[in-house]
């Protein structure tokens, strides 16, 4: 069995016959990597309250509910008030998520300094470069 060069999808070798599984399994994985993308683009997010962020104590404070609604499937995630500690140069700031949403929930925000790949279950919120706190949509605070 044959494989693209970047995401590994396979596809039948040449002359193989009969093919369908392999194509059946090459669609469905190209579905599956859209969709994710579809996916995480179409988060919005809003609230907050007063965002701060003190880079001596490495702590992110807000002071309302932030809210990520999905666009795709209706649901959001809800983020209390509060703060997270810890923080430095280089951190990410994200929740984790589920594929396919399928009713409002809960979480927490996190932190660290790796990002995974575009099919992991991070929405990113924002990232800590020097004393500044960045949102995804790239506003300093």
């Amino acid at each position: 069995m044959a494989q693209t060069t970047f995401w590994q999808w396979i596809f039948p070798d040449k002359g193989e016959r009969p093919y369908y599984d392999k194509i059946s399994e090459f669609f469905n994985k190209i579905d599956g990597e859209v969709y994710v993308g579809h996916e995480k683009d179409n988060y919005v997010i809003v609230g907050g309250g007063t965002i701060s962020y003190d880079s001596g104590q490495g702590k992110l404070t807000w002071s309302e509910a932030i809210i990520c609604r999905n666009l795709v499937t209706g649901y959001s995630y809800t983020i209390l008030a509060g703060n997270l500690i810890g923080l430095s140069n280089g951190d990410y700031i994200y929740i984790d998520i589920d594929r396919g949403l399928n009713s409002d929930k809960q979480t927490t925000l996190k932190s660290g300094n790796s990002v995974l790949g575009m099919n992991s279950n991070m929405l990113i919120i924002g990232y800590i470069y020097g004393d500044s706190f960045w949102t995804n949509i790239m506003r300093k605070i």
